[in-house]
């Protein structure tokens, strides 16, 4: 059986439009159910599937008000393309902007927020980076090596995990052992650019105790950051070595310890601005060396489930170059510290209670300009079943930061399944962002009278399921948020503005087995968004569109082919908004099974080398083929 390998695309749409929307969404499925078709072979559809992001404890997918993707190794593994924010594009709601190969700084925007309202974790690490302009994880820096699950959580998310969870939750799991023993897992590849990656996994279980350890290095000449089509030539290369490591040991019937950590050292070059590129001035290099730790004890009590738990993630960014006003040299450090306890109480077989506390130092340390904030937040969470075919949860959550003040946010979900096949979902959520340190505290263009931002969020959605061979989804959703921190270009410093700025759409997916060894999937998000003053939201597709075909070629060869498609989008540039090119690219993979456990792939990317641009000025990969093999043991 093939394991299919993605399905999304994201929307969105103005608050004017809500309601047709909500009725398009509707329509939408109801042509689909009407139709009858048979979709997408048993895997595409996994009944079984937990999470464990959606509610802070273990949950059934299907039985969370939210939605939420999963994307598992073997999925990864088989996708045509090599970063991890590539691999969640394919997924319903979320797109990317990157302003250059590997190694240059990428957002992942998920229905139509950049990457400050997204909470990112790195096996139960916050690794968005405390000294960035904004505090966002930058996606540039992560291949798929070494990845074995990635969640993402869509929707407000602030009323269980706080800040920047305004848009959603994204965690990633790196490498685990799945069987008892020892394994190992060695991958190489080469290719286009001068690329070459290696990677080596180590895991053991051993009755209680499970080890696991990775070491992946990349290194590329790449290409130009600055689009070559304006003239820039010169390669802008890439360099990084990521070791993780996870450990967990079951002491007594009762409690299990453990750990999971690791280090990245990165070197990467990157052009002083789109257009400047190849003026003999010696390359802006960047060193970035970040590495996370977390420590955790699980008890079993009596009544409660308790987790108490200790994390420390450090980023440290060295920008060397020169302008026009001859050679600089920048240094950015950014730390945090979290102290976190949580606890699950199962009170009756229909309610269960989750609440916890924790507690979060973050500093930056920034050319001369040394910040901290201490954040202590508490959280409560009830699940209720009130019936075997319905689930109710309802979350609080007050945060107090000591720089600016006080949050409290609320979430209420719910998921009725009125049919074995079919589920029907609806969310409602505040959120808050606080503002950065560099927003508040940045030499000349900090504002230290900055409040948090507010949101409110809605979402309302249908899943439809063919007996375990298919289904079609739709999501209607929409986000307000008022307070919008900007970069106040008449006073060159953060502003506050008045107003309300909206996020609305829809998404839609589906998946059909068009024979036994040959499946579709498809994905179309339709985006609106709309500022306080009627304008729309940068790199933010109005049409996304994604298609995905898997086929078992014979029983030894499988191969995917993607087709994803952008259009409407707009970018910021001096004295306003321009458009972008719409784009289509196609990317393609085959593996063939050379054993059980070994398989060799080829891979191309962007096959019909496509020109485009997601951000103004900077420049995307051409055609670019990679061979690679992979073999445990």
């Amino acid at each position: 059986m093939m394991t299919p390998r993605f399905a999304g695309g994201s929307t969105a749409a103005a608050p004017r439009r809500s309601s047709r929307l909500m009725l398009l969404g509707g329509t939408a499925v109801a042509a689909l159910l009407g139709s009858g078709a048979p979709l997408a072979a048993q895997a595409v559809i996994e009944l079984d599937e937990i999470t464990v992001t959606a509610n802070r404890t273990e949950t059934d997918a299907e039985r969370t008000g939210s939605t939420v993707e999963i994307v598992e190794e073997a999925q990864i593994e088989s996708a045509p393309v090599a970063t991890v924010a590539e691999v969640l594009a394919f997924e319903p709601g979320v797109s990317v902007s990157a302003s250059g190969g590997l190694g240059q700084a990428s957002q992942l925007r998920v229905r139509g927020l950049a990457g400050a309202y997204l909470a990112v974790r790195v096996d139960g690490i916050d690794v968005s980076d405390p000294s960035g302009t904004q505090t966002y994880f930058d996606f540039g820096q992560l291949t798929t090596g070494a990845v074995s699950k990635l969640e993402l959580l869509k929707g407000s998310q602030s009323a269980l995990y706080g800040s920047e969870a305004i848009t959603g939750v994204l965690d990633i799991t790196s490498h685990r052992p799945t069987e008892d023993g020892v394994t190992h897992e060695v991958s190489a590849e080469a290719g286009s650019y001068g690329t070459y990656r290696q990677g080596y996994n180590l895991a053991i279980r051993d009755g209680g105790t499970e080890l696991a350890f990775s070491i992946n290095h990349v290194i590329s000449d790449g290409f130009s950051a600055a689009d070559e089509n304006d003239g820039n030539g010169e390669e802008d290369g890439y360099e990084a070595t990521r070791l993780s490591f996870y450990g967990a040991h079951q002491l007594t019937d009762a409690v299990r310890i453990g750990i999971a950590g690791f280090l990245q050292d990165t070197t990467y070059d990157y052009d002083e601005g789109a257009g400047e590129d190849g003026d003999g001035s010696p390359d802006d290099v960047t060193t970035a060396d970040s590495n996370g730790v977390r420590l955790f004890a699980e008890i079993q009590g009596d009544v409660i489930e308790h987790e108490l738990s200790v994390s420390r993630y450090e980023i440290d960014r060295d920008l060397t170059g020169s302008n026009n006003w001859g050679p600089f040299a920048f240094d950015y450090l950014g730390t945090r510290e979290e102290l976190a306890y949580k606890g699950v109480a199962q009170i009756t077989p229909e309610l269960e209670l989750v609440f916890g506390a924790d507690r979060t130092e973050e500093t930056i340390e920034s050319n001369g300009v040394e910040e901290d904030r201490t954040t202590t937040g508490v959280y409560a969470q009830a699940l209720w079943a009130p019936r075997s075919d319905l689930d109710l949860s309802l979350s609080l959550r007050h945060d107090d930061t000591s720089d600016f003040g006080a949050a409290t946010t609320g979430r209420l979900a719910a998921a009725w399944r009125p049919a074995d096949d079919l589920i029907l979902r609806a969310a409602y959520g505040t959120g808050f962002r606080a503002p950065s340190l560099y927003e508040l505290y940045g030499d000349y263009v900090g504002n230290e009278d900055l409040d948090a931002e507010r949101s409110e969020s809605f979402e309302l959605g249908i899943e439809k399921r063919f007996a375990n061979e298919g289904f079609v989804r739709a999501t209607a959703f929409r986000t307000e948020i008022d307070d919008l921190i900007i970069y106040d270009t008449s006073v060159y410093a953060y502003n506050q503005v008045e107003g309300r700025t909206t996020i609305e759409g829809l998404e839609l997916s589906g998946g059909v087995a068009i024979t036994p060894t040959l499946e579709l999937l498809a994905n179309y998000t339709y985006t609106e968004t709309e500022d306080r003053d009627g304008d729309r939201l940068a790199r933010v597709p109005r049409h996304d569109l994604t298609l995905g075909l898997d086929a078992a070629l014979n029983d030894r060869v499988n191969g995917r082919v993607t087709v994803t498609h952008n259009a409407d989008v707009v970018d910021a540039v001096s004295g306003g908004l321009e458009p972008l090119d719409d784009w289509t690219r196609v990317d393609a993979q085959i593996t063939y099974d050379i054993t059980d456990s070994a398989e060799a792939y080829l891979r191309v990317e962007n096959l019909f080398d496509e020109e485009y641009q997601t951000i103004t000025g900077y420049g995307t990969s051409d055609r670019a083929v990679y061979v690679g093999v992979r073999a445990a043991f």
